[in-house]
């Protein structure tokens, strides 16, 4: 029968998984019965399996794994990885396990079947009172109210934030005037040094060591002073 919308939950209260247990000949309790509902497993219900005339050790629970994106089953009570016997929906995502597309057997649990390696399954799985729902009538996450931002303000929220918090570009004028600074200080730095020397020299005269040619002080004698000494003709 068809569910009516005005009363569906965010869940499928209990589910029933068939036709698995004809193919997992190899699997002692199998993994057919009904799951029931039990507790929330990262946004999604997790389902245990009905133990009533089942022996210890052969618990079946149903849970939906976030990093792969599908549903599983698993030995034992709660969910665990090392324990899998059959997946489905892998990267679906899928609101519940009613809409996963494909399953998958473990391959050591069949005849014939390749050890860790997962087979297709012709497994069903149904609400266990027979209410059909269509895909996106039964949803797991709450649903939240309140504004929804357009696909506009969204960009231009997007926008906002990368225009606040990205790296400021070089200036061209801030370079430039970088460059020029750097010359006019190793300008600065070349023609002070002649200037310096000429001046230790004069202190050196004055206080009684060797006795130079009066030097003169323009920025024309200094040069000339300089080509002489670069050619020998004074020392």
């Amino acid at each position: 029968m068809a569910a009516d919308p005005s009363s569906l939950s965010n869940y499928a209260p209990r589910v029933q998984i068939k036709g698995v247990d004809k193919v997992a000949d190899k699997l002692s309790g199998g993994i057919d019965g009904i799951y029931k509902f039990v507790s929330c497993y990262h946004g999604k219900p997790l389902y245990r399996r009905d133990a009533k005339g089942k022996p210890a050790g052969e618990e079946r629970v149903l849970w939906y794994s976030s990093t792969f994106g599908d549903w599983d089953v698993s030995r034992g009570t709660e969910p665990n990885e090392a324990e899998i016997l059959m997946y489905g929906g892998d990267m679906e995502h899928a609101s519940t396990p009613l809409f996963v597309s494909a399953w998958h057997l473990g391959g050591d649990l069949s005849s014939g079947g390749v050890a860790d390696k997962f087979a297709p399954v012709a497994a069903v799985v149904t609400c266990a009172d027979g209410t059909t729902y269509a895909d996106g009538e039964v949803t797991t996450s709450s649903r939240k109210t309140g504004p929804v931002l357009t696909d506009a303000e969204m960009e231009a929220k997007y926008q906002f934030i990368y225009d606040r918090y990205k790296a400021g570009d070089p200036s061209p004028s801030i370079n430039f005037t970088f460059v020029v600074l750097l010359v006019m200080t190793g300008l600065t730095i070349v023609l002070a040094i002649p200037y310096f020397l000429l001046k230790k020299r004069g202190g050196a005269a004055a206080g009684g060591g060797p006795k130079y040619e009066k030097v003169g002080t323009s920025f024309a004698q200094m040069l000339q002073q300089s080509r002489k000494k670069t050619v020998g003709h004074i020392a």
